[in-house]
C-alpha cells in the first residue's frame, strides 16, 4: 500500500488544483454529501490536515493558511473515522496513515496505539519483578474477556497451567530464562505430573492444535514443535525488538519498512482475520489454532490489534525476510473472497451454521427434507441479492 493519498477511495474526487480555504474546503466536502464538521474541529485537525501557506502578494503579515485539495479527501476520512463520536488526535492519525494517507507524525500516532494498548513496563524495572507483577495481576483477577477464555481453553481450564504458560513466555519476551520444565518452579504445585510451562506455552500460542488439528485433506498447519525461546530471542535480536518499549522498533523504521508492514498488517489484520473467521466456523472452535485472530475484540483492543501486526510483521521480515510473509499474502488473496462470501451467508443465517460446516453432506442427510430446501431456497435468494456474496463463491471455481 502507497504511503500517500492516492491509495484513499476518493482520492480522485480532489480535482480542484488551487489552494481551498477554510470555508472552501467545508464546501467541497459537503458537496460530497458527507457531514460537514464545525471550523474549530478543522483548526484543532490541522496536524492531520496539513495546511499549507500561500503565497503573501505583497501583504503584510503572515501568509493565510490554504488547504491543498487532497485535504477534501482527509477531512472526509476523518469524519468516517469519528462517525459522529469524539475521538483523539493520536486515534485519528492512526487511522488515517492506516488508509493509506502520508501522515508526518505517523511514527508517534502508532507508537501511541501501542503504548496505550499494552502493559506499562518501566525502563528502571527488573524484568523479574515485572514478570512476577503481572502474574500477580494474572492470579488474582482471572481475566474473562474472549481473548483470555480463549488462551484459558486451549490449556484445558487449568489456571496454574495459564500461569505457568504466560510467565514463562513474559521471562522469555524479557530476555530472561524461566523454568522450562517443571510447573512447580513457578506456581505451587506439588504434582510433578501437572504441565509444565514449556507445554502450556506451546499450547497458548496454538502450535499444538496447529499440529494435531488435521484438516479433511490430511494436511497440517505444523509438522513439528516450534523452538519457542530460540523464536523468541530471534526476535528480540535480530528483529530489534525492544520489550521495555515496543514503540521503539517502530520510531526507528525506515520509511519503505514501515510501508512494508503495513502492507503486510492489512494482510493478516484483514483477509487472515476473514480466514480465519471462516475456517474455525467451518472445522471447529479454535482449529488449528486459528482462534486468536477469529475471536472477537472490541474496537480499542482491534485497533492495538492492527498495530501491534504492523510491529510484529515489521519485526518478522527482519528477522525471517519476507518470502514467507509474501507467499502468505499471495495465498490470502486467493482464499479470501471465498471466505468472505462464506462469512457473510453466515452472519445472515446463523440458524443455518451448522449446517454449512466441514460434515455438511453427513448434517443434511439426517435433515428434515423439506427444511432442507427451505434453507436452500433463502440461502440462494440472499446470494442472488447480493453480487459481492455470489462473485466470492465463484471466485474458488
Amino acid at each position: 500500500m502507497p504511503n500517500d493519498s492516492s491509495s484513499s477511495p476518493h482520492a480522485t474526487r480532489a480535482k480542484t488544483p488551487e489552494l481551498l480555504t477554510e470555508a472552501e474546503l467545508l464546501d467541497h466536502l459537503r458537496a460530497r454529501g458527507g457531514e460537514a464538521p464545525e471550523p474549530r474541529q478543522v483548526r484543532r485537525w490541522r496536524v492531520l490536515l496539513e495546511p499549507v501557506r500561500a503565497a503573501s502578494r505583497g501583504q503584510p503579515g503572515r501568509p493565510p493558511l490554504r488547504y491543498l485539495p487532497e485535504a477534501v479527501d482527509r477531512l472526509e476520512a476523518i469524519m468516517t473515522i469519528r462517525a459522529g463520536r469524539q475521538k483523539p488526535l493520536d486515534v485519528l492519525g492512526f487511522e488515517l496513515w492506516w488508509r493509506g494517507f502520508a501522515v508526518s507524525q505517523d511514527r508517534e500516532y502508532i507508537a501511541s496505539i501501542l503504548n496505550g494498548g499494552a502493559i506499562a513496563f518501566s525502563s528502571s524495572e527488573d524484568p523479574a519483578d515485572f514478570a512476577d507483577r503481572m502474574y500477580d495481576e494474572l492470579h488474582d483477577k482471572r481475566p474473562r474477556t474472549g481473548l483470555f477464555s480463549l488462551l484459558a481453553a486451549r490449556v484445558g481450564g487449568d489456571h496454574d497451567a495459564f500461569l505457568a504458560g504466560m510467565y514463562a513466555m513474559l521471562m522469555l519476551l524479557l530476555g530472561g530464562s524461566p523454568a522450562w520444565d517443571s510447573t512447580s518452579a513457578v506456581v505451587n504445585a506439588e504434582d510433578r505430573d501437572e504441565m509444565s510451562p514449556a507445554d502450556a506455552a506451546q499450547r497458548l500460542l496454538g502450535f499444538v492444535r496447529a499440529a494435531e488439528d488435521q484438516a479433511p485433506t490430511g494436511e497440517r498447519l505444523l509438522d513439528e514443535p516450534v523452538a519457542i525461546p530460540e523464536f523468541f530471542s530471534q526476535l528480540l535480536k535480530g528483529g530489534r525488538l525492544d520489550p521495555r518499549d515496543l514503540a521503539k522498533t517502530i520510531r526507528d523504521a525506515t520509511n519503505e519498512e514501515l510501508e512494508l508492514a503495513r502492507d503486510d498488517a492489512h494482510a493478516f489484520a484483514g483477509d487472515f482475520v476473514e480466514n480465519a473467521r471462516a475456517t474455525v466456523r467451518a472445522y471447529g472452535e479454535d482449529f488449528a489454532g486459528f482462534g486468536f485472530f477469529a475471536v472477537a475484540r472490541k474496537e480499542k483492543e482491534e485497533r492495538f490489534f492492527r498495530a501491534g501486526c504492523v510491529l510484529m510483521l515489521l519485526t518478522v521480515r527482519r528477522v525471517l525476510g519476507g518470502d514467507g510473509i509474501e507467499q502468505i499474502k499471495l495465498s490470502l488473496r486467493q482464499t479470501t473472497p471465498q471466505a468472505r462470501a462464506y462469512n457473510s451467508i453466515i452472519d445472515a443465517f446463523p440458524e443455518y451454521a451448522r449446517y454449512y460446516r466441514h460434515d455438511q453432506q453427513t448434517m443434511l442427510a439426517s435433515a428434515d427434507p423439506v427444511f432442507v430446501e427451505k434453507m436452500r431456497n433463502k440461502v440462494a435468494a440472499f446470494i442472488s441479492a447480493n453480487p459481492e456474496v455470489e462473485a466470492g463463491l465463484r471466485h474458488s471455481e
